[in-house]
């Protein structure tokens, strides 16, 4: 249920949205994570030409007094791979997660949606939009 919604939000906001740069973003979006809660974000990748790769990346802040490890990342496909931190990241500090997405053999409105889930038992789950060419 709580993917489905995450997808009719995406569909929405890729609607209306302006194209941003298929690039890695100039600055990088970051989670604070504390206590077990669901995060959600949408990323409009904007038109992408087949067979291109784009990546994007966030940044994990661990505001607990414990490390803070990143479980795994579910990437739902084969087209999206995932890097993520494989040490605990120490109290106060950050780690990167990054995503490729890999377009060879897609066409049309694309969507897929990441969840990535950490140690304190909370959740980010990254919706991803694009229209493939």
């Amino acid at each position: 249920m709580k993917r489905w919604l995450a997808i009719i939000v995406a569909v929405v906001a890729l609607s209306g949205c302006a194209q941003r740069s298929a690039k890695v973003a100039d600055y990088l979006p970051e989670v604070e994570v504390a206590t077990p809660a669901l995060y959600l974000d949408t990323v409009n990748l904007g038109r992408l030409s087949e067979g291109q790769t784009v990546s994007y990346r966030f940044a994990v802040r661990n505001s607990t007094n414990t490390p803070l490890a990143v479980l795994g990342c579910d990437t739902g496909c084969g087209c999206i791979t995932a890097d993520f931190p494989r040490k605990p990241i120490k109290a106060g500090e950050r780690g990167v997660v990054e995503f490729q997405y890999h377009t060879a053999g897609q066409r049309g409105l694309r969507y897929h949606v990441v969840d990535v889930t950490f140690s304190t038992g909370a959740k980010y789950n990254v919706m991803f939009g694009a229209v493939v060419e």
